[in-house]
């Protein structure tokens, strides 16, 4: 895409978490993708691993002050795998991945950032549908290989 076609905008996304509410992000400015550019590296790069994380950590840098208010630090507590509470400070962009139901929340963060950074609706939507596309490929494949499929329980019978 041509970066002089680009025409930043305001974008919106939601999550389950938070029933009523809406986040905004604002229009990505040259100052701003300069800033993050330092503070995350790559914008191009994080955008080819649209991962959890990377998608937070955009989102958080493009999130309005008002709604980047809501990922405030605070303590979490959490039981971990081995049942013990656990009491630990969580915010930013590592609480609003926390925050994501499932991977349709998670393409309609990447698609607002899309919208943000200067994609048109029509070209988020059309970018993210391409990587989601591949990202189901991936597991697909990665479902079939050898080492995931699962092997049959072996039965022999007791001689009675």
């Amino acid at each position: 895409m041509d970066l002089n076609s680009l025409i930043p905008s305001e974008s919106t996304f939601t999550l389950a978490q938070f029933e009523d509410t809406v986040f905004k992000l604002a229009p990505c400015t040259g100052g701003k993708m300069i800033e993050i550019n330092k503070a995350l590296g790559s914008i191009e790069e994080l955008l080819k691993q649209p991962d959890a994380i990377n998608v937070s950590k955009l989102a958080m840098a493009l999130m309005t002050f008002e709604s980047a208010k809501t990922f405030k630090k605070r303590e979490v507590i959490t039981i971990d795998l081995e049942g013990t509470e656990k009491t630990t400070e969580r915010g930013g962009y590592k609480l609003l991945a926390d925050s994501i139901a499932g991977i349709n929340e998670q393409w309609g963060i990447y698609s607002a950032i899309l919208q943000s950074l200067g994609y048109t609706k029509e070209k988020a939507i059309e970018t993210t549908e391409s990587l989601k596309k591949a990202f189901e490929d991936a597991i697909d494949e990665a479902m079939e290989s050898p080492g995931v499929k699962k092997k049959k329980k072996k039965v022999t019978k007791q001689k009675k």
